[in-house]
């Protein structure tokens, strides 16, 4: 997994495809157990307003799962609260000007191509009407390259943020700190004598000694 986010910095500037880069950083997600993460790329990857529309199983059945982790993990309350978060940093890296773009990121990323090649496609036209027909589609040239950059950093915060994770030694995502939080806080309710043999567990899987090994 290091070398995984090793590479996907290095390559990270040599990359022209904004949705090859969300579905690396899904994928060390994915590995690393980080469920709030998993819940935003998720997002990126899927047709919003589609999926309202058609009401697409698939998408749906994705993003229900992953909040039911949350919950199961974090309680209703706060799973919620995470999810709604996720949400809205998905929302933040789709917004500008007051507008949503709401497709996945490859529809975003497909139909701004689109739009670049018939715009430069007019450089054959006459002056004047090329400029009367390029008029149009600026605004959105620059509203879907703007979006696609916001969701490139983002991408690019979380690698970093990542690796920082796995120079420090921790192999699994920071969100399990809360999940682990949660489970202490309930056995010391509710099984204390179990909350001093979990808090001792956790420190032998942090050693990394044999035993922690043998738990995993």
């Amino acid at each position: 997994m290091p070398l995984l986010t090793e590479k996907a910095l290095d390559d990270f500037e040599l990359a022209n495809s904004v949705s090859a880069l969300v579905r690396q950083g899904n994928r060390i997600a994915v590995l690393r157990h980080g469920y709030a993460g998993e819940v935003w790329f998720a997002l990126q990857q899927r047709d919003i307003a589609g999926s309202i529309k058609d009401d697409l199983p698939k998408d749906i059945e994705q993003l229900e799962q992953l909040r039911g982790k949350l919950v199961a993990l974090l309680g209703e309350r706060e799973g919620s609260r995470v999810y709604s978060r996720q949400a809205s940093r998905w929302e933040a890296t789709r917004t500008f000007i007051g507008q949503l773009q709401a497709g996945s990121v490859d529809q975003i990323q497909l139909t701004l191509d689109q739009i670049q090649r018939a715009y430069d496609d007019l450089a054959s036209v006459a002056p004047r009407e090329r400029d009367r027909r390029q008029a149009s589609p600026i605004p959105q040239i620059g509203a879907l390259t703007i979006v696609l950059s916001k969701v490139r950093q983002s991408v690019h915060d979380y690698l970093v943020a990542t690796e920082e994770e796995l120079e420090s030694g921790r192999t699994e995502s920071k969100f399990l700190d809360q999940v682990y939080a949660r489970i202490n806080s309930l056995l010391n309710k509710y099984a204390p004598e179990a909350a001093v043999n979990f808090v001792a567990a956790q420190d032998r899987a942090a050693s990394g000694g044999a035993e922690a090994i043998h738990t995993r």
